[in-house]
């Protein structure tokens, strides 16, 4: 039997050659020999982390502290790291952080923090520490632009979290490809697509530059740039850029073996959401299940685990299955507690399945539960109004205006939705008081600041009561912030007309002219040829007849009857026996041989 010394040896070379199964086999003998070796527990740990068998890692740990009672406290927060137990490893990267004496000890375990914060949706947390790092670090060390990257994909989950306001932090850094690629995301979260496209070319650019000077293989670098190229298929999706779109979606798709399973997810949502390449239900189904392989993946964000989950219940709910998708949507709703549209889509399972009164109930149940959450209410209001409960409805709208900010009741979708509940329900009173108060909010805020659908809908209603005069002003506010608005000019001249008909000229210069392709001199002639064709229409018409009826039988015609000729005189009596039947009256003679005749 070799000795520990030859043993340590053949463990050496293998692990300078990367193969790391040998060296496991290794650490096994030399563990066989002396349980309590820590250095081999600490190796075997490590080739277990290398080859991604993190539960196994954990099982080495146990024992390895149990026998040579060695302290593998970072090993372990990493380990369950990666197996998604986040919350014990942050809390074992908070005691080792507590245990650090220098900033270099708390190095290992900070970015391991940093990372934890980033996958649990605490972004604010995970910038906090990469500030700290990045303050530590020598800006020419090769870490400090992973750090820069990582803060940067933390602001942008940040924006994606929070919305656009937050997405004004995200700065645009084009020194590497990572980073240009986390500043496009940050475009994106702001709605900028063009920049963003621009930004994701560039990522590119650099990419296959920067890989090719490490000598890497086509195919490496493909599976390296997928998750760029992927993200600019996702903006010129968003640019109704559709073909482009779907062509780089095709050559990251099913049959696909060099991206990751991460990416091979995000490829067969989007293709399922794309307008262009919608399939039936079933094969989009077929395509999201073949990758759901990639939703188990530490690199995916809360956020994105959520859609991508989301997604697949919808597709049941497609395909009509309306208990698995129900079973989905009550796991997943305890899975995301603060995301409402689980419990929605469970209530619509029931109205798709014709229960629309259990629909109902639990809409009813879920707007009390996110009462301020006026996307759920809208659902109830929905369904309410679709049942013909009009009256319920106004009053579900009703009960989330009055928890909802002045400047959101006063937006020109709600108050559209509650004229027209009034007008279903036949309550003008309170489209009056609505349009008084939402009249009075902007008014105080200024008309400079009062949305022009706002300005629109007002405006409209009060011509609807026969009230010109009103709208007059919102109408002129309108021209004025948008003098190419035909369409708010046209209805200016109408509120004027009825109010100063000379007022109302005075605008007819303003109007668009009615594009007209005729020359006003030809008139006559035009007329002339228009009138000859018709004459020229029906000799045909005539010709053509003659020519079918020549072709067949001869159409034998029966002679018509001669129309009685009546005269009117005053000498002719009326029959005094008129209104007698025929048979009784004195004028009768019936035919000889009938028993009529015989009797007389």
């Amino acid at each position: 039997m070799a000795s520990t010394t030859e043993l340590y040896g053949h463990l050496g070379v293998a692990v300078e050659q990367g193969d790391f199964n040998a060296a496991l086999k290794h650490c096994e003998t030399i563990l066989a020999a002396d349980p309590t070796d820590a250095d081999a527990y600490r190796v075997q740990v490590a080739c277990l982390v290398r080859l991604d068998k993190y539960t196994k890692a954990l099982v080495a740990i146990t024992e390895a502290q149990r026998r040579a009672c060695i302290d593998l406290t970072y090993e372990k927060a990493y380990c369950l790291y990666r197996t998604q137990e986040l919350g014990e490893a942050q809390a074992l990267t908070r005691q080792l952080l507590s245990q650090a004496s220098s900033p270099t000890a708390r190095m290992a375990p900070q970015t391991l923090y940093a990372q934890i914060c980033y996958r649990q949706g605490q972004y604010a947390e995970a910038i906090a520490s990469y500030d700290e790092l990045l303050a530590v670090t020598n800006q020419d060390a090769p870490e400090y632009n992973d750090l820069l990257t990582n803060r940067m994909a933390s602001q942008v989950a940040q924006a994606h979290q929070k919305g656009p306001v937050a997405a004004k932090a995200v700065t645009v850094n084009t020194t590497t490809y990572e980073l240009a690629y986390n500043s496009a995301c940050g475009r994106i979260s702001q709605g900028r697509y063009d920049e963003a496209e621009e930004l994701l070319n560039q990522a590119l650019r650099l990419g296959h530059n920067a890989l090719k000077a490490e000598q890497m293989s086509d195919h490496e670098q493909q599976a390296e740039l997928a998750p760029i190229e992927i993200q600019l298929g996702y903006v010129y999706q968003r640019q109704n850029k559709l073909a482009a779109a779907e062509a780089i979606y095709l050559r990251y798709g099913i049959s696909q073996k060099g991206i990751d399973t991460v990416s091979a997810a995000l490829v067969a949502h989007n293709v399922a959401a794309a307008t262009s390449t919608y399939r039936p239900v079933t094969d989009t189904a077929l395509r999201i299940r073949a990758k759901n392989l990639g939703l188990q993946d530490t690199r995916l964000l809360k956020e994105q685990l959520r859609v991508l989950a989301f997604n697949s219940a919808l597709l049941k709910f497609y395909q009509r299955k309306n208990s698995a998708c129900r079973r989905d949507c009550r796991r997943l709703a305890g899975q995301f507690p603060d995301y409402p549209w689980f419990d929605v889509l469970h209530a619509a399972t029931w109205y798709q399945q014709g229960r629309p009164r259990r629909c109902l109930d639990e809409l009813v149940v879920v707007t009390h539960k996110y009462s301020q959450d006026l996307a759920v209410a809208a659902a109830l209001v929905q369904a309410q109004a679709n049942l013909g409960l009009n009256r319920q409805a106004l009053s579900s709208l009703q009960a989330t205006m009055a928890l909802l900010p002045v400047d959101m009741q006063s937006s020109a979708g709600i108050v559209s939705l509650t004229l027209w509940l009034c007008g279903r329900t036949r309550q003008p009173e309170i489209a009056n008081q609505l349009m008084a108060a939402v009249s009075t909010h902007w008014a105080g805020v200024s008309r400079e600041a009062t949305p022009a659908n706002v300005l629109r809908q007002r405006a409209v209603y009060y011509l609807k009561l026969q009230q010109p005069a009103r709208a007059l002003d919102d109408f002129k506010a309108l021209v004025q912030q948008d003098p190419q608005d035909t369409t708010s000019m046209a209805a200016l001249v109408l509120a004027l007309a009825s109010v100063d008909v000379d007022a109302a000229a005075n605008y007819d210069t303003m109007l668009p002219v009615l594009p007209s392709h005729l020359d006003e001199s030809a008139v006559d002639a035009l007329e002339q040829v228009v009138a000859n064709s018709r004459r020229y229409a029906k000799r045909r018409q005539r010709v053509s007849t003659g020519a079918v009826l020549q072709m067949g039988a001869r159409k034998r015609t029966k002679p018509k009857r001669k129309a009685a000729q009546t005269t009117t005189s005053t000498t002719n009596q009326l029959d005094p026996d008129r209104w007698l039947p025929q048979a009784l009256r004195s004028s009768n003679n019936p035919p000889a041989g009938t028993k009529a005749g015989r009797r007389s």
